[in-house]
């Protein structure tokens, strides 16, 4: 933990703790996420991140509105991305609007991407939702401003150290539809 010590006229010491408090490492952070996903042992204890995403869709699919760019913050095994194919294939027309949708994980080489290329033509085939992977941080979101209509985070942000600014960033590349 960081912190300066502050003298005062009568000598007792006063901790200023700093604002950037490291509670999670995230370089260890990341590569936990890339043993799990590189080992596919893991897949079996995924369903709570599966029935998560299949919630979150849910919800999405009750607004009525359109997102036509769509952010995943937490792709993992692109458990977001495959509840919309469901749901867009059942249903028959693209959930929330979605045409395009980002997906972005702490990993930067994702062990997944051939997968990812085989969800890739699916989705172009299918549902005509364009997809791309890319590799990011959570916390230092790195979009222009205004870039996305939704941002979605699967059980992902417990794991950020800054969560206020964190969420301000999200709210300056969230573009609002009217």
């Amino acid at each position: 933990m960081k912190f300066s010590v502050l003298l005062v006229s009568n000598w007792r010491a006063i901790r200023q703790f700093s604002t950037a408090i490291e509670i999670f490492d995230r370089k260890l952070k990341r590569a936990h996420k890339y043993y799990a996903l590189s080992d596919s042992s893991f897949c079996d204890y995924d369903y709570l991140k599966n029935e998560s995403a299949r919630r979150l869709i849910g919800r999405i699919e009750d607004i009525n509105r359109k997102f036509p760019i769509a952010l995943d913050t937490s792709a993992h095994r692109f458990q977001l991305l495959n509840c919309l194919l469901e749901r867009n294939v059942v249903n028959n027309f693209r959930i929330g609007g979605i045409e395009k949708l980002i997906q972005c994980d702490l990993v930067d080489q994702h062990p997944l991407s051939t997968k990812m290329e085989e969800y890739r033509s699916a989705t172009n085939q299918d549902t005509n939702i364009e997809t791309s992977y890319r590799p990011g941080d959570e916390e230092d979101i790195d979009f222009d401003q205004e870039s996305f209509n939704l941002v979605m985070s699967n059980l992902s942000l417990h794991w950020v150290n800054n969560i206020p600014k964190t969420l301000q960033k999200v709210s300056n590349k969230h573009v609002s539809i009217n």
